[in-house]
């Protein structure tokens, strides 16, 4: 079907597009032909699959680990509340489907990390960044750059959103990427996120628009979309204004970037590993210890979403949380840190060690992952 012209029942559901000017049946087959990506089916996520699925992309992929919460439906509009608990990435497949059966949708539910990064990323044409944490955006931001995929990015923040398109090839060049505009992570503890902040409900349906346009626009080939530009857009007053980005000196993926070194992990999303290791310990060496020692101390330094959909036991403290909380471990007693795959936890000893003076901490050597395969 992809290499064949439009059917009836396809020039009847397109047609509105199709009488355009400068769009024609060459356009609606290249959107027909097109995969995107799309990480994360919440405030931004549902608008752009929405449109994307209504305007006749291919193939849509979704990647969203968490699950739909009531404080979620005032933004995210597709899902109801009969479906409170159920998996958004699975639940927004269903709706794709309803909407459009022209489209081939793929959900993985899955917290996103540098190895399914690289293993999924590849399969698609354009990625769009509809997160909500800087980790993962800066994870999406670095695998575009390495894998060569042009980057829809979009973002909110109470009554602001901004929209870009990054990592574009332009002649024989890639365009601005994220990393042009902020070479390194913020702090963790100095970024709030809707939890914390709010958002306007409106505002993520606005954005997430603006982003499907500028897929349409990569697609199809037609309009200039906002490569090596940064648009915002305040909704209290309709203030907006476009930023030229240039190539930061400081970016860091421009200095011999490898797959080893993309990562998640950690407070910041790190591209290069801190010297030295903290001492592990591997999972059967846990249980016999725990035997051992009823006083063992086990810390999961996850968020608590993930905390509470899997864990080994112990308490939860986020690394974001982590400066501030970190009295509730006692320093006196030895103490086992784990994530999912053990680079957070690192970070959090290296930062408990450096900062506050802890000294018997030891790392879940391979994290959640590990147990999991065993």
């Amino acid at each position: 079907m992809q290499n064949q012209g439009l059917n009836p029942a396809e020039r009847v559901r397109y047609d509105r597009q199709l009488q355009m000017p400068d769009f024609g049946e060459a356009e609606q087959l290249k959107i027909r032909a097109a995969k995107v990506l799309v990480i994360g089916a919440g405030g931004l996520g549902v608008p752009i699959l929405q449109y994307l699925a209504g305007a006749g992309v291919g193939t849509i992929g979704i990647i969203d680990y968490d699950r739909i919460e009531l404080s979620n439906l005032h933004r995210q509009v597709f899902y109801k509340e009969r479906e409170v608990g159920q998996s958004k990435a699975i639940t927004a497949k269903v709706r794709v489907e309803e909407q459009n059966s022209g489209v081939t949708c793929r959900a993985y539910q899955l917290y996103l990390d540098p190895e399914q990064a690289l293993a999924i990323f590849p399969e698609y044409d354009i990625v769009v960044d509809a997160t909500d944490n800087f980790p993962t955006r800066y994870l999406v931001n670095d695998a575009c750059y390495l894998l060569g995929k042009p980057l829809v990015y979009g973002a909110i923040y109470r009554f602001e959103g901004q929209v870009a398109v990054f990592n574009q090839l332009v002649g024989q060049e890639r365009s601005t990427n994220y990393r042009d505009l902020f070479p390194t992570p913020p702090a963790a503890d100095l970024v709030p996120n809707c939890n914390e902040a709010g958002v306007l409900g409106i505002l993520p349906g606005i954005i997430g628009t603006l982003q499907a346009s500028e897929v349409l626009k990569l697609i199809t080939g037609l309009g200039e979309p906002l490569v090596d530009q940064l648009f915002t857009l305040d909704v209290l007053n309709y203030d907006n204004f476009r930023l030229k980005i240039r190539q930061h000196p400081a970016n860091p993926l421009r200095a011999g970037f490898g797959a080893e070194q993309l990562s998640v992990e950690g407070q910041l999303c790190q591209l290069h590993p801190l010297a030295g290791q903290p001492t592990s310990i591997n999972y059967q060496e846990l249980l016999a210890e725990q035997q051992a020692n009823p006083n063992l101390q086990l810390v999961d330094v996850r968020d608590l979403k993930e905390h509470l959909a899997s864990n080994i036991g112990g308490i939860c403290i986020p690394l974001s949380q982590l400066s501030l909380r970190f009295a509730e471990i006692d320093r006196d007693q030895p103490a086992v840190l784990y994530c999912r795959s053990g680079r957070r936890s690192t970070q959090a000893i290296r930062l408990l060690q450096q900062e506050h003076g802890f000294t018997l901490l030891r790392n879940l050597e391979g994290g959640l992952q590990a147990v999991e395969r065993r």
